[in-house]
Parts: C-alpha cells; structure tokens; sequence
C-alpha cells in the first residue's frame, strides 16, 4: 500500500513508474538543446527521484523505481498531461490543472514568483541566487518558501524548500542534450488506456 501512494504521489505531484521506452539519441532527427536534471522530492515521509527534460513549456520525466509506468509528458502550453504505459502501449491524458498542486509547477509559464534576494550560493556544485519566494500557480494557490534558481540556466530551479518545510525538492547533475523533437511527444504506437487506472487528486 505504501509503495502504491509513494508512485502515484510521484505521477500526480509534479509534472510524473518499470519499462523504460528507448533513449532517442540514436534518432535525432530535428536536434533540441534540451535541459536534463536528476529531480529528488522528500514529503513528508514519502521520497522519490526522477530524470527531468524540460524545453521551453515542455517536460518530460521518468520515475526511478516503480512497476507499471514510469513517464510523464507535460506540455504546459497547451494544458496537457499524458501518463504513458509503455509495457501496454497505452497512455492517459489529464489537463494541468488536475495534476497535485503540493509544490508550484515551476516550469508553468503561467506561474508567477514574487521573489526577494537572498544572495547567491552554491547548490550541487552550481552557481545560484537563493530566493524568498511568494508563488502563485494557475489555478490561483500561493505557495511561499525558499528557491534556488540556476545562474547558468535562467529561472531553472535547483532546490525548492515550502515555508512549512513539508516539501523539499532538489535538481541536480544538470546537463545539456541534444535530442529529437519526438522526445517530448506521444509515441503514434501508443492507444488512449479505456479504464482510467490513475486518477488525479481532485
């Protein structure tokens, strides 16, 4: 039961289990300077990690662990989510706004960050400006804490602390990738799933 919570937590909290889909390197057709992350989330009791590509509006992320899907598409743009099943072929379309809002979505250009200056330190061997942060996401909720942005990626987030202190978010092993186009998209193979197996929180 644990182990369930902790994998739909995962999907729904951020953008987000163990058929990984084929890397597309070896198929560039239009190259995108993509930026890749290694995301790790603590709260409360729960912890989970996940790879991170994110261009532009779009994100791509990949639990670590977990049993039957483990890929997440989000184009914030155009206000859709797709969890992808890869061992069945299958995928599972939600609008942003259906995804948990336990953190602010901080690659939503929708969100807006009320920021004051703390002063620049270094985050996972990173240059960053450290933040106190009032956020305000899509649907209107305000989140307050504490934010690291990246010096070297402008408004890339490198660690997230919640004033309460419940959600503790980090990116690390940043990296810049050239990959296909197709990296952020739906696979043609892939069926819509007819029986909705992950229901976001309401």
């Amino acid at each position: 039961m644990r182990t369930t919570l902790q994998i739909s937590f995962f999907l729904l909290l951020f953008l987000t289990v163990a058929c990984t889909a084929p890397h597309p390197k070896n198929k560039i057709a239009q190259p995108l300077d993509v930026h890749y992350a290694f995301m790790n989330i603590e709260w409360d009791s729960y912890s989970s990690a996940a790879k991170i590509w994110q261009q532009e509006h779009k994100l791509r992320m990949e639990v670590l662990g977990g049993r039957k899907s483990n890929i997440m598409l989000v184009d914030y743009q155009n206000d859709k989510a797709l969890v992808l099943i890869p061992s069945q072929g299958k995928y599972q379309r939600f609008p942003v706004e259906r995804l948990n809002q336990s953190l602010p979505h901080f690659f939503d250009p929708q969100v807006m960050l009320e920021k004051k200056d703390l002063g620049d330190e270094t985050i996972s061997g990173h240059p960053a400006t450290k933040y106190r942060v009032l956020a305000t996401g899509r649907n209107g909720k305000k989140y307050r804490g504490t934010l690291w942005l990246s010096q070297e990626w402008e408004n890339f987030p490198l660690k997230w602390i919640s004033a309460d202190k419940k959600v503790i978010v980090s990116w690390s092993d940043l990296e810049l990738q050239s990959l296909s186009t197709d990296w952020f998209n739906l696979p043609t193979h892939y069926q819509p799933l007819n029986t909705a197996i992950i229901q976001p929180p309401q």
